[in-house]
């Protein structure tokens, strides 16, 4: 885990600053649409569940 840490802290140096700013950006956005699509998926099995009982 270290060694590509380190290898990532590397190749930031290599790039544009504005270039990782919006990757590091894109990368955020698809965290939060996930995590909305993992809770949705969350609120469907639960009402699966209960319809279920």
């Amino acid at each position: 885990m270290k060694g590509s840490f380190a290898q990532f802290l590397a190749t930031q140096h290599v790039s544009s600053p504005l270039h990782e700013m919006q990757h590091y950006c894109s990368d955020i956005d698809m965290v939060s649409t996930d995590f909305l699509m993992f809770n949705q998926m969350q609120a469907t099995l639960l009402s699966l569940l209960v319809t279920a009982l």
